[in-house]
């Protein structure tokens, strides 16, 4: 029974993608150490080695494999298979995980976006103190599909436009993009809120404007 359980558990491998400037970085998990991790994009063809790390896994007192996987942005949807080889030597069953470029694009860039809430917004100094820059958002706009701003504590409510999507070239942004807004001098903070691709919205951001000496 036990020993089943233990099979059964070795095919549960999982890998979390995060989109990158140059392409994605998938950051695989196992469920017990390992002396080599392996992969391979479609159905056939050879598996290839992530490589080790130069450092040594104390509970197999080998060489760390390397638990991710870098590959260039593509548009087109993939199976990538994954396996591993265990301590004792013995191979792992292969596990199939499907990558779809559009939503993991989508998912990677609102996880980014949720954990940088405070920077969707950056006043300018000196002679930009009249702007407020939205430079975030334009970065991970694939994951946004609409941007509404407010000032003075006023609910958010007037769009601001984000340049489209380039699934190849996400993090490009076009020559021209606006990526600033104009504010009066009066306007003491200013409020965002954004809906993301799929319709969730995110909580009410605030940022007030710094004091100027």
């Amino acid at each position: 029974m036990l020993a089943g359980l233990f099979a059964e558990g070795r095919d549960r491998l999982s890998i979390a993608f995060t989109p990158t400037t140059s392409g994605w970085v998938g950051t695989i998990a196992l469920p017990e150490p390992a002396t080599t991790i392996e992969y391979r994009f479609g159905g056939s063809g050879s598996f290839q080695s992530t490589g080790l790390l130069q450092i040594t896994e104390p509970r197999t007192g080998r060489p760390m494999p390397k638990p991710s996987i870098a590959f260039a942005h593509r548009r087109d949807a993939v199976d990538i298979a994954l396996r591993y080889v265990d301590a004792e030597g013995v191979a792992s069953p292969v596990t199939t995980i499907a990558f779809e470029p559009a939503a993991a694009l989508q998912r990677g860039m609102r996880d980014i976006l949720q954990g940088i809430a405070p920077s969707w917004a950056v006043f300018g100094t000196d002679q930009n103190s009249d702007r407020i820059y939205l430079t975030a958002l334009i970065s991970y706009r694939c994951a946004i599909e609409k941007v509404e701003i407010g000032v003075d504590g006023q609910a958010p409510g007037t769009p601001f436009p984000l340049p489209p999507c380039d699934p190849s070239q996400p993090f490009g942004v076009p020559a021209g993009a606006r990526h600033f807004l104009g504010l009066a001098p009066s306007v003491g903070s200013v409020t965002i809120r954004l809906t993301f691709v799929g319709g969730d919205v995110s909580q009410v951001a605030t940022f007030a404007r710094p004091t100027r000496r």
